[in-house]
């Protein structure tokens, strides 16, 4: 058995070392989503599933863009029911599997349902013909393991359930002055860490908590104030406030911005940290720079978009620097020349597909990352093994993998020995999320003997195989 452990972790070293030396960030610039062609990205966008979603503004006319296998729908603002243009502003989407799979879509405007063909409005769930101000108002979507979908509507303070049958809303108990100071933001996004759903509020950080349904608020903004920034970084006028949220492993990772230079932090529910850069490294001959935008993707790499300037007086030479910085820190640097886009562009959103891809949202196009070096639009993998945790284990484990819909549905997952014998079909439990095709399968060993064995995962077309030491 010693023999067997040393083997297994001498070819796990041995496998991670090939594949950070063997992995290349094989990117292209395109104006396609597939086979499609797509102009005018440079809005926020989403996807969800392999489903594209984007908003992009003609006169004084706004688009709402659906594409999806290879055809792309789009809806004006005139036939969603919205006077005004810039009221259609995308916030979030989910998919709703236990309703037909119609998919959701927020905007700032109330709440529209997808069926492939159809765009309707949802006044069930957010009826907002009667509010004033609707583009100062945000909602965003948790789709919970077991299917049930959490919405957060901003003007009114609260959540809404829905576990495919009935809606039941979650009322917070602030009095009306607590919700004016802590209510949440306009701008909310959702990130669930274990049994927390951690929320923005105007300026700070609060979660539901999904088992009590109770609210409870951080002031992890002031902490920040008083311990990270100093005296310089604070503007004299303007209040800091959490302006983006997003997760990173099993941390949250935070933006404030109304500084002097935007700043990012880790929260794991317990520690801050604060995000620095290594500027010798990646600026060496400027002066300042500031980070205007930070996608974090499901390898952990951070893509981000950073201005820096030479000087602090005119001419001040601004540049724009792009990079992708892994988990490891280690920088690529994307260079715009080399991939012809406009060097002065932003982001405006990161997409992971099914098939594998990701896609980079930048002005006039998608900086796509294509990880098995072939054209964007062949037919990839089906699914991708990503880790077992913890291995070695006894009796239970994680399997954590990417994956189609399709792909899950044909699932088979059996356990060999190292003599290639097949000694059990596992019949596993799966979440899966068709948001980002994440599933996780919980895989139960418990009678099989300790010993190194092969963990061999195959559908309709496709086999993964990832080595295994049940203690």
């Amino acid at each position: 058995m010693k023999i067997a452990y040393t083997f297994l972790i001498s070819f796990l070293i041995l496998a991670n070392v090939t594949f950070v030396q063997s992995q290349t960030t094989n990117l292209i610039f395109t104006t396609k989503f597939n086979d499609i062609d797509i102009i005018k990205t440079s809005t926020r966008s989403l996807n969800v599933g392999d489903t594209l979603l984007f908003i992009f503004s003609d006169t004084n006319i706004a688009y709402l863009n659906i594409c999806f296998n290879n055809k792309c729908l789009k809806y004006s603002n005139i036939e969603m029911g919205i006077k005004e243009s810039r009221n259609l502003k995308l916030q979030d989407a989910v998919h709703v599997n236990k309703n037909d799979n119609i998919l959701w879509i927020a905007t700032t405007d109330g709440l529209f349902m997808f069926d492939g063909e159809n765009l309707i409005r949802n006044t069930k769930t957010m009826d907002m013909s009667d509010i004033l101000y609707k583009g100062a108002f945000g909602h965003a979507f948790y789709k919970h393991t077991n299917g049930d979908i959490y919405i957060s509507i901003g003007y009114k303070h609260d959540f809404i359930k829905y576990d495919g049958i009935k809606y039941d809303t979650i009322v917070s108990t602030l009095s009306e002055e607590e919700i004016y100071i802590k209510a949440k933001s306009p701008l909310t996004n959702l990130v669930a860490i274990d049994n927390r759903l951690y929320f923005r509020t105007f300026s700070d950080l609060a979660y539901l908590d999904l088992e009590s349904h109770e609210y409870h608020y951080l002031f992890l903004k002031d902490t920040i104030i008083n311990n990270f920034l100093t005296e310089e970084e604070l503007l004299p006028l303007a209040k800091p406030k959490i302006s983006d949220l997003q997760k990173y492993s099993d941390k949250l990772f935070l933006k404030i911005d109304n500084l002097l230079r935007n700043s990012f932090f880790f929260y794991d529910e317990e520690y801050i940290e604060k995000v620095e850069l290594e500027r010798d490294l990646i600026f060496p001959n400027d002066s300042s720079y500031s980070i205007t935008s930070i996608y974090i993707d499901s390898k952990l790499r951070k893509w981000c978009h950073m201005p820096s300037q030479r000087t602090f007086y005119q001419p001040y030479d601004k540049k724009n620097h792009y990079f992708i910085i892994d988990k490891d820190n280690n920088y690529f640097r994307i260079e715009p020349d080399k991939y012809g886009f406009t060097p002065s562009t932003g982001f405006h959103g990161l997409h992971e597909f099914n098939n594998g891809t990701t896609y980079l949202n930048i002005n006039g196009g998608f900086l796509v990352e294509d990880p098995l070096g072939v054209s964007v639009t062949e037919s990839l993998p089906s699914f991708f093994l990503n880790k077992v945790k913890p291995n070695p284990f006894k009796d239970r484990a994680q399997v954590e993998l990417t994956a189609t819909r399709a792909a899950i549905d044909n699932m088979k997952v059996e356990i060999f020995d190292y003599l290639g014998k097949s000694i059990r079909e596992i019949e596993p439990f799966i979440t899966y999320q068709p948001s980002n095709g994440h599933a996780v399968l919980e895989l139960d060993t418990d009678g099989i003997r300790p010993g190194y064995y092969f963990l061999v995962l195959t559908d309709n077309n496709d086999t993964r195989t990832m080595p295994i030491i049940i203690k």
